[in-house]
């Protein structure tokens, strides 16, 4: 029999779980599904529910929540013979654009219970896992500089806010990487799994969470005018031709330079150097048929 723990993140996305708890309670209740509900109380707080129930019977993980808290069960889980199903609640909610899972609740409860069970792969940098992107540069600046707050207030619109700043106060310091038995240097790298970033950029649009490999995009050059240059090469889908990028993939890489912060699936991270690779168990995911 399956059974459910439904882990709800009252903060994330501004609280616009709490508008669908009802309908969330009333769909496993009519249908007389055996769950159990945990609320987070902070940052961190899915990390800890998800390792608390790891050898518990409750062997669907039912996440309400944005990308940072997919990633906080992510780095909880144990047992890798759980189940995630993920309905989006966040600021971006990558995860869910990933696999067109509706911001309609019901309808996403609906196309996942008759959907399909994948499995993916995750990252993991410096020992901690990651399902959708690890990047250094401006971007990690950006979500570095956001806080709580901020994120409440303006939404999305925190991190453009933030990043129109940026542009006048990052300084681009140079980034190494070792990868595919080469070495490389840039001020912005991308290690992905996604097609999506920040929501709508199609910055590794080859990228797939079950390939095996990251698609990594670096910008070799810093400052305002390739920075804007390759965001409309982005916008406008032709990235690949922009020759101040390198693409290429790999399932490990080590990246070094100065003491910089990364960005984990949207969330602040672990500080140069990191150590990147693919992780040596996939983990199962309750998602939507394809169309």
């Amino acid at each position: 029999m399956h059974k459910y723990l439904i882990i709800i993140n009252r903060f994330s996305g501004g609280g616009r779980v709490r508008k669908y708890e009802s309908v969330i309670f009333d769909y496993f209740s009519s249908r007389n599904y055996v769950f159990k509900v945990e609320y987070t109380k902070g940052s961190n707080d899915a990390l800890r529910i998800a390792k608390e129930y790891s050898s518990s019977d409750y062997n669907y993980y039912v996440i309400c929540g944005g990308d940072g808290t997919i990633n906080e069960v992510i780095n909880g889980l144990s047992s890798y013979s759980k189940v995630l199903i993920v309905l989006p609640f966040g600021t971006v909610n990558i995860f869910a654009k990933e696999y067109k899972i509706s911001k309609n609740i019901n309808k996403a409860l609906h196309e996942i219970f008759n959907g399909e069970k994948k499995q993916l792969y995750i990252g993991k940098s410096n020992g901690k896992k990651f399902i959708l992107m690890q990047s250094v540069g401006i971007d990690s600046y950006v979500v570095k500089c956001v806080n709580h707050n901020l994120k409440k207030l303006f939404g999305r619109g925190s991190y453009f806010l933030m990043f129109i700043k940026a542009i006048f106060l990052y300084k681009y310091p140079l980034i190494k990487i070792r990868a595919n038995n080469q070495e490389y240097q840039g001020t912005f790298i991308l290690v992905s799994q996604s097609i999506y970033y920040a929501g709508f950029l199609k910055i590794t649009p080859d990228a797939k969470m079950d390939k095996g490999l990251f698609d990594i995009c670096l910008l070799k050059k810093g400052g305002f005018y390739y920075l804007i240059k390759f965001l409309l090469f982005v916008i406008l889908n032709i990235n690949h031709r922009n020759k101040d990028c390198i693409y290429f993939c790999s399932d490990n890489l080590l990246v070094s330079g100065p003491a910089i912060y990364s960005q984990s699936d949207g969330e602040i991270s672990d500080e140069l150097p990191l150590d990147i690779s693919i992780y040596n168990q996939k983990i199962n995911f309750l998602v939507p048929n394809p169309e």
